[in-house]
């Protein structure tokens, strides 16, 4: 069934030409005044004990479907009673129909704050984008003026002078020149304390400035400028 329906009040006629059973449209009397159907369709009249669905109107002839709600499609005679009413179809058509939407109500009061969520595990790390290319070398800085000389430091203290050293002892004399004996003997004699003594001259003296040593023939009696003894052996 269609959901717009149309009604009116006191709607009532009657055929003006007998309707058969299979019939699809019906002419009605002029209704009287106060009395007339509505002029927009789809509403329903009430023949006898069948409703039908009035689909169009021209006038007072009506294209009907028959034997709607449940009831049976039957003839009707001429002068039969037409009436339109609010039947169970009709009602339950409004109540299955939806209404219009209504205008938005005014905004509730905002609810409470829900508890903040576990926050979720970090996300992987991206790849390394591409190195950026190398910008342009600034000009370089003007170069600073030279500094001042610094002042010439103090002059240290001298250092302490350290002590002498002790002297050395003084080389023994040398030999003086032969008496009698074998030259070579003594020469022998002579080479062997210069060698002791690690330095004589040719004369077989032995130098030194305390005293000189002469050697005898037999190579073993010291004695100093003076003549005297000093020591037996080399």
């Amino acid at each position: 069934m269609t959901s717009a329906e149309y009604f009116s009040d006191n709607s009532q006629s009657t055929l003006r030409a007998a309707l058969g059973a299979t019939g699809t449209t019906l002419t009605i009397t002029a209704p009287a005044p106060g009395q007339d159907f509505p002029a927009l369709t789809p509403f329903r009249l009430i023949v006898g004990a069948e409703i039908l669905l009035v689909t169009a109107r021209s006038g007072t002839t009506f294209t009907v479907t028959r034997a709607i709600e449940g009831t049976t499609a039957t003839a009707h005679a001429l002068g039969a009673i037409v009436a339109h009413g609010v039947t169970a179809g009709a009602l339950q058509a409004i109540r299955d129909t939806p209404g219009p939407t209504g205008p938005a109500g005014s905004a509730g009061t905002p609810g409470t704050p829900g508890a903040q969520g576990v926050p979720g595990p970090a996300g992987s790390t991206g790849p390394t984008g591409p190195t950026g290319a190398t910008g342009a070398t600034g000009p370089g800085g003007a170069q600073g003026s030279a500094g001042a000389t610094g002042a010439t430091g103090a002059t240290g203290p001298a250092g302490a002078v350290g002590p002498s050293g002790p002297q050395g002892p003084q080389g023994m004399a040398g030999p003086a020149g032969g008496g009698g004996g074998t030259t070579g003997t003594l020469q022998a004699q002579i080479d062997t304390l210069a060698a002791r003594l690690a330095y004589y001259d040719y004369a077989g003296v032995v130098a030194s400035s305390a005293y000189r040593l002469v050697v005898d023939s037999a190579g073993n009696t010291v004695v100093d400028s003076q003549g005297n003894i000093v020591t037996g052996g080399a």
